[in-house]
């Protein structure tokens, strides 16, 4: 309980209207950090080649995985220029084939430009026939043409 009522709210000379608060300093904001925007812009575009480059490889990947797998479908799925007609020929190859080795490494990164990129590879195919007969094995060097299709990279053209 209070002894003494509030004194009475009155306007001041400095402060004339009763409502009003007193105006307060608040301490300067820090500036906000200094951003390399020309740094950052480097990073992400180093960031997006590092991921081409993984879609390009992963693409091949997927290539050599449907050869060693006899899976036409797969190579169909990473090839999907490839005819009906060499699709068939293809099949006819696996029905006579026991099993295929097939190794694909990169000479160099691949070059990329834009939603395209080419990939030359050493290419060694290792087959063995159902007769346990092997042809002689291929050593070669072969060049992909990719083109990027949203995420993912799809074969044109091997040379």
């Amino acid at each position: 309980m209070l002894s003494e009522p509030p004194p009475p709210l009155t306007a001041t000379a400095a402060n004339p209207d009763p409502l009003s608060l007193p105006s307060v300093k608040l301490p300067d904001k820090p500036a906000p950090p200094q951003v390399d925007t020309a740094a950052a812009a480097a990073e992400i575009e180093k960031l997006a080649r590092e991921a081409k480059v993984k879609g390009v490889l992963d693409a091949i990947q997927r290539f050599r995985g449907g050869y060693v797998n006899q899976d036409v479908q797969a190579i169909r799925s990473v090839w999907p220029t490839r005819s009906s007609a060499e699709l068939a020929r293809i099949r006819e190859g696996f029905q006579m084939t026991r099993s295929t080795k097939l190794t694909l490494q990169p000479i160099a990164d691949p070059q990329i430009s834009g939603d395209s990129a080419t990939l030359t590879c050493r290419r060694s195919l290792i087959v063995e026939l159902k007769d346990g007969s092997r042809p002689k094995p291929v050593q070669d060097q072969v060049t992909f043409r990719l083109q990027q299709s949203g995420s993912s990279w799809t074969i044109i053209s091997m040379q």
